[in-house]
């Protein structure tokens, strides 16, 4: 038996139409859970539960320095990469600044 193929022409309309056997009832959408989270069963299945709420703006913590140029990024002239904590580049070298570069 040939595979059956399946072509889409422009006159074939393939939306739903409510009231057919496509639309999802109550427990349908309960059972798919939240379009907000994986559905891959991964990480997100513990935020599925969780009875507090989630903090992703991290503002409760501590860098070091990085009050050092708060009056900068207000007027949005941050320069991170020149203070303390940034020192060093990607390679993490020099991450001392040195008063004198001839010792």
């Amino acid at each position: 038996m040939p595979p059956l193929s399946f072509e889409l022409d422009d006159e074939d309309d393939l939306e739903i139409v409510p009231g057919t056997e496509a639309d999802l009832t109550p427990e349908d959408l309960q059972l798919l859970g939240s379009d907000e989270l994986s559905a891959d069963l991964g990480e997100d299945e513990e935020l599925k539960d969780r009875i507090f709420p989630l903090d992703i703006t991290a503002g409760d913590l501590d860098v070091p320095g990085a009050e050092l140029d708060d009056d900068n990024e207000e007027i949005g002239e941050e320069d991170e990469e020149n203070n303390p904590y940034s020192i060093g580049g990607d390679r993490h070298e020099n991450l001392e600044e040195e008063s004198d570069p001839g010792r």
